[in-house]
C-alpha cells in the first residue's frame, strides 16, 4: 500500500527548492542595497557588514553578477576601513575580473584618500588585466604626481619602474 504522504511531501519539496534559492538571492540582493545605501550615509562600518552578509549568503558563487556587486561594494567600504585589503579582495575577483572601470574607480579613491599603495597596487592589478589602457594610464599619472610630496620610497620605485617618475 503506498503511502499518500511522500508524493505530497516531495512534491512540496520540489516547489519549495526553487523558491529556497530565490530567497538566498533575494536576502543578497537586499544587503547589497542596504550596503549601498550606508555607503552612500558615510557609514563604512554598516557598509561592510552588509556586503560581507549579501557575500555570505551568495555562497561561492563568485561569477554571479550579485556575487561581483557585493564584492565591489565592500571594497569600496575598505577604501575607508581597511585600504592593505583593497588590492587582495580585488585579486579575489580574479576569475570573473572586473572592467577596467572598476579598477580606476577603486584605484582613484584609494589615490584621492592618500592611500598610495594601496591605490597602486589596485591599479596594478588592473594594468595586468588591461596593459596600458588610458584611464589606468591617468591614475597611474595622479599616483605619481601625489608621490612626489609623499616621497615614499618603494611607491617611487615602483611607478620609476612603470616609467612614470624619473
Amino acid at each position: 500500500m503506498r503511502n499518500p504522504i511522500l508524493p505530497a511531501t516531495f512534491a512540496a519539496i520540489a516547489i519549495a527548492s526553487p523558491l529556497l534559492s530565490c530567497a538566498k538571492v533575494a536576502g543578497a540582493e537586499d544587503l547589497t542595497l542596504q550596503g549601498e545605501v550606508a555607503l552612500q550615509e558615510l557609514d563604512y562600518d554598516a557598509a561592510r557588514a552588509n556586503f560581507e552578509a549579501a557575500l555570505a549568503a551568495l555562497g561561492e558563487d563568485a561569477v554571479s553578477s550579485d556575487y561581483v556587486q557585493a564584492k565591489l561594494g565592500l571594497i569600496e567600504s575598505l577604501v575607508h576601513l581597511d585600504n592593505g585589503a583593497c588590492a587582495p579582495e580585488f585579486a579575489s575577483l580574479a576569475p570573473v575580473g572586473a572592467p577596467v572601470k572598476d579598477y580606476v574607480y577603486i584605484a582613484g579613491l584609494l589615490a584621492n584618500a592618500g592611500h598610495l599603495e594601496s591605490g597602486f597596487a589596485v591599479a596594478d592589478l588592473g594594468n595586468q588585466r588591461f596593459p596600458d589602457h588610458p584611464s589606468l594610464v591617468k591614475v597611474f599619472e595622479n599616483i605619481a604626481q601625489k608621490a612626489k610630496t609623499v616621497g615614499s620610497p618603494q611607491l617611487n620605485e615602483a611607478l620609476g619602474g612603470l616609467g612614470y617618475l624619473e
